[in-house]
């Protein structure tokens, strides 16, 4: 399984500087993966074309990235992850 690297387009809804951290931190807020990204997050985690039961447990996380790669990273170390092909799916 692949480590998914920030790039340099994101898709944010805000970047302000915190005003409760005295060091000048800045907050980035985000929103959830649509089913899109999400598909392709899955599809980089696992270095195939993702199949529709695997991109339908993916879903389960409700957009939120880290929980996406926990999930797929869990079913791959289970070996619940087959690929067939350029196609991997559970």
């Amino acid at each position: 399984m692949r480590l998914p690297r920030p790039t340099g387009s994101t898709s944010t809804r805000s970047i302000r500087p915190s005003s409760s951290d005295a060091r000048g931190a800045t907050s980035l807020s985000l929103g959830p993966l649509d089913e899109q990204a999400c598909r392709r997050l899955v599809a980089y985690l696992v270095d195939a074309r993702p199949g529709e039961r695997l991109v339908a447990q993916a879903q389960r996380a409700a957009g939120n990235p880290l929980f996406v790669c926990e999930l797929v990273g869990a079913l791959v170390a289970s070996g619940s992850v087959v690929r067939t092909g350029k196609r991997a799916d559970i």
